[in-house]
This record gives structure tokens, C-alpha cells and sequence, in this order.
């Protein structure tokens, strides 16, 4: 605990942004801000089932992991073209050293959030997000943004929302 900080990662509550950044003008550019693991990147990754209507990623193999919310049977999967994760600590997913300290955090009556989580891990591990490390008050995030293609609507959003940088073109 004297060397690391509480990382609460949580893929499963990004189901609800899914149809916001849906609508937004496609392809997306991600940068999450406070991302750890950069499990949240990978929301194009997951599977959701919206009340029996299910969307999956079509680079995961199998069912994969799969995310349970309810929305409308409308809600398609955004095009994203490039992620990025900000964090002052950030976890490398491929590392078993640096993974074990998000699942440590899980109180232990959570069983479907560690097997979950554990599922995001292993998608991270496979298809692993760029974590640079900063925050937004250092000059960490303006390059970062700088890094994401031009012709791609950029999403910039902290741990626990959603904000927009630029639009598309």
C-alpha cells in the first residue's frame, strides 16, 4: 500500500457511455485520464447485453467478456481508431507483477466484479492500450492529445465521465 494507489477499475460502468460515444461523429480517438490499466480503453473490446439484444467486439474470440445493461435495441458499437490512457501510476496489463494490485481491491464478497475484471485483464494483456503516465494538470495530456489522428473525433474523459476535445476533421 506505501507504493501504490487506489485503482478502481471498473470496465463494466462504461456500458452506459457506449451509445453516447456511438453517436458521436466516427471514427473515436480515446484518452482516459486516470485509466490505470487502461481496461476502460477497451470498451470497443467487450461484449454488452442490452436486455437479450447483445453487440460483440469482432477482434475478441468466443463470447469473450460480456457486460449486462439495459438501454434500446438501437445501440451499436463506436469505430475506434486509437485509445490512450493518462495516469499517474499506470499498470502495464502484460505485467502479472502489476495486475494482482487491481484485483487485491476487489472486496471480496464481489465475485462477478474479480471474474470480470479478470476477464478485461486478460483482453488488456492481448490487446494492450498505450498508458503514458500524467494527469491533466501536468503537461502530460496536450501531447498525448497531439498523438490521436486528426480525421478522428477526440474523447477525452476522466475515470468517471466523459468530455470532448476536438471535433472530427
Amino acid at each position: 500500500m506505501l507504493t501504490h494507489s487506489t485503482q478502481t477499475n471498473e470496465p463494466a460502468r462504461y456500458a452506459t457511455l457506449l451509445p453516447a460515444l456511438a453517436q458521436l461523429p466516427q471514427p473515436l480517438a480515446l484518452i482516459e485520464v486516470g485509466g490505470s490499466e487502461g481496461l476502460c480503453l477497451l470498451r470497443d473490446l467487450y461484449g454488452y447485453d442490452y436486455g437479450g439484444y447483445r453487440v460483440h467486439a469482432k477482434e475478441v474470440q468466443g463470447d469473450g467478456l460480456v457486460f449486462t445493461c439495459s438501454v434500446n435495441k438501437a445501440t451499436p458499437l463506436p469505430e475506434i481508431v486509437w485509445r490512450a490512457g493518462l495516469d499517474l501510476k499506470p499498470l502495464d496489463p502484460t505485467d502479472p507483477s502489476q495486475v494482482g494490485w487491481p484485483e487485491s481491491l476487489v472486496w471480496l464478497e464481489q465475485t462477478l466484479r474479480l471474474t470480470n475484471l479478470r476477464a478485461a485483464q486478460k483482453i488488456a494483456g492481448a490487446y494492450p492500450p498505450r498508458n503514458a503516465k500524467g494527469d491533466l494538470l501536468g503537461d502530460g495530456l496536450v501531447p498525448l492529445c497531439r498523438e490521436a489522428p486528426e480525421d478522428a473525433m477526440l474523447v477525452a474523459f476522466p475515470y468517471s465521465g466523459l468530455g470532448l476535445c476536438r471535433g472530427s476533421g
